[in-house]
Parts: C-alpha cells; sequence; structure tokens
C-alpha cells in the first residue's frame, strides 16, 4: 500500500486508512517525519503526530532500542515546539541509561513517571495512580503504574540501572539482577 504521509499530516479531513495504521509510524524511519510535524504548528496534525512520537519512543526508551536514532530525532526537535517538549523528555531519559548514580524516592517518581508515563501524555494519565516503594530486594525502587494490568519499573538505588516488567512482577533474583 502506498501512501502520502505529507499529504495526510497537512489535510485536515485526510483520515488514516484503519484504526491501527498509525502503529506502522512506530518505526526508526518515522521518527523525523513525526519531529517535523510535530514542530510545526501550522501542521493540522501536530499534537496526534506529537503523541505517536512520543508512545512510540516511549517502549524504545524504556526498552534501551534505538537510542542512537532517538537521540537524533531529539536533537533534530530541540526548542521547536510541542517536538521541543518531547526532545527535552526524550532528553531526560536518555540520561537514565547513562545510570545516573544514586536514585533518591523523588528520583525514582520522575524516573518512573517518565519510562511507564511519557511526558506529553501527563493529561491524559491524570487519574492514573503511579506508586513508588521500595521493592524486594529493598536495593531496587519499583514503580507501579496503576491500571487493571501491571506495568512496572524496577530501579537499582545505588547506580539508577532500570528494567520495565509488564504483565507480572519480576521475582526477587530477577530483581536483584538489575543493577
Amino acid at each position: 500500500m502506498s501512501f502520502d504521509f505529507d499529504r495526510w499530516a497537512y489535510d485536515p479531513a485526510a483520515q488514516l486508512p484503519d484504526e491501527d495504521f498509525d502503529l506502522m509510524l512506530h518505526h526508526v524511519s518515522f521518527l523525523p517525519f513525526l519531529v517535523d510535524t510535530a514542530a510545526d504548528p501550522a501542521c493540522p496534525k501536530q499534537r496526534y503526530c506529537a503523541a505517536v512520537l512520543e508512545e512510540y519512543t516511549l517502549r524504545l526508551l524504556a526498552g534501551g532500542m534505538e537510542l542512537d536514532a532517538v537521540r537524533a530525532a531529539a536533537a533534530r526537535g530541540r526548542g521547536r515546539a510541542l517536538a521541543g517538549e518531547w526532545a527535552a523528555y526524550a532528553e531526560r531519559v536518555l540520561g537514565y541509561h547513562d545510570r545516573p548514580g544514586p536514585v533518591n524516592r523523588a528520583k525514582a517518581e520522575q524516573m518512573a513517571h517518565d519510562l511507564l508515563v511519557g511526558d506529553l501524555r501527563r493529561h491524559s494519565m491524570r487519574g492514573v495512580p503511579l506508586t513508588v516503594a521500595l521493592a524486594d530486594p529493598d536495593s531496587h525502587w519499583v514503580g507501579e503504574l496503576g491500571l487493571p494490568y501491571p506495568h512496572l519499573l524496577y530501579i537499582h538505588r545505588r547506580t539508577g540501572a532500570f528494567r520495565p516488567a509488564f504483565l507480572r512482577p519480576l521475582p526477587p533474583a530477577e530483581i536483584a539482577a538489575v543493577r
């Protein structure tokens, strides 16, 4: 199927071919397109593209995938409308991959928010509770997003190393391996 993304983004009446078509945008090759449309206040789908950008990169950043591509996209978006907001978020999360060192509760809460909720979605996730507590073993924090299915983030208190977990809490031995 051929699809003209620029034409779609700048045509206020254009619709995606089906409801899951936005998932096709979840590929590193579309990062520049998403950044540029999220940066353009004249684009009628600016907010939509910014949301897709964040949703996709949230998964990449939490999983430690394609970090160089996300760095390049963040540099491209820096200071540019919604893309600039996303770039600040992405750069903060990229810093977590550098193991920021000792993590107190406030830092663990910020990391859990950034890696489980995101930043631009903060308004749509306002009613969803996010808790941070000591894990077992207590050398780690565990952040949990209050959804019907577990979204967890384990953070080593001394090093800042982290690991997300979805659908099931990690057993103590796997938590201890997050160093």
